[in-house]
């Protein structure tokens, strides 16, 4: 998962961290340590994410740089 990805694609859709974690069944800790790269997330976690934000998991892939750079 990118993690810049995903906190490009959660903030795009106007989610908290507390409401995207509560949507994917996970706590608030451990998406915020996947967003800062600090943890990794098993296939589940990245399926629940892409469903809560309504993205294929493929989504969760993109972006490889940080949001914003090169701007």
């Amino acid at each position: 998962i990118n993690p810049y990805a995903l906190k490009a694609i959660r903030e795009k859709d106007g989610h908290t961290r507390s409401s995207l974690a509560r949507a994917a069944g996970i706590s608030p800790q451990y998406l915020t340590d996947i967003e800062q790269g600090r943890r990794g997330a098993k296939p589940p976690t990245v399926k629940a994410l892409a469903a809560a934000l309504g993205v294929p998991q493929s989504a969760l892939q993109s972006h490889p740089d940080p949001v914003g750079a090169g701007e």
